[in-house]
């Protein structure tokens, strides 16, 4: 399947407002945070956040659509990235658009974003000493981040260890 290219959301008075377009799902962000997308999708979920709710949610059809994105979630998460087919991105993308205002779409895109980036991160744990010496090279070095100076520290750690004429031969 060629690359697919998420639809705009549909506003409710037909107006962005202010800020950005919104997007509905793309593939990426399905495989990514489907599961997070499900928990929120849940009836029970929409009692707390009214707002950021259709009022299809509180009727008696809700359970249908419920279960229908939670059938196309799995689908598309049980295939490969390259085999999910348009139809069913199309289609749970359109059940959303049903299920979640203007405001509440925001609010998910926002916790997309934070899943994806908290997934992209690591944090280490060091010891003073260590975080006070990375600090030093990073200010000595002129660097911006400590990923700079860690990644600087490596680059030239893997360089001399390539370059080592020095065998444990000798």
């Amino acid at each position: 399947m060629s690359e697919y290219k998420p639809p705009r959301w549909h506003y409710e008075l037909g107006k962005t407002g202010k800020g950005y377009n919104l997007k509905l799902l793309s593939i990426d962000e399905v495989f990514l945070s489907g599961d997070l997308l499900k928990l929120w999708i849940k009836p029970s979920s929409a009692v707390d956040n009214k707002n950021s709710y259709k009022p299809l949610v509180y009727s008696k059809d809700y359970e249908k659509l419920w279960l229908y994105c939670n059938r196309l979630i799995d689908n598309i998460k049980n295939l490969d990235r390259d085999d999910v087919n348009e139809h069913d991105m199309d289609a749970l993308n359109t059940a959303i658009n049903r299920i979640f205002s203007d405001t509440g779409w925001r609010e998910m895109k926002k916790k997309f974003r934070q899943q994806d980036k908290r997934l992209r991160k690591v944090r280490i744990e060091l010891s003073s000493s260590i975080a006070n010496a990375l600090n030093q090279f990073k200010n000595m070095h002129g660097l911006a981040t400590h990923d700079e100076s860690v990644d600087e520290l490596l680059s030239y750690y893997k360089y001399h260890s390539e370059n080592s004429e020095v065998t444990d031969d000798q």
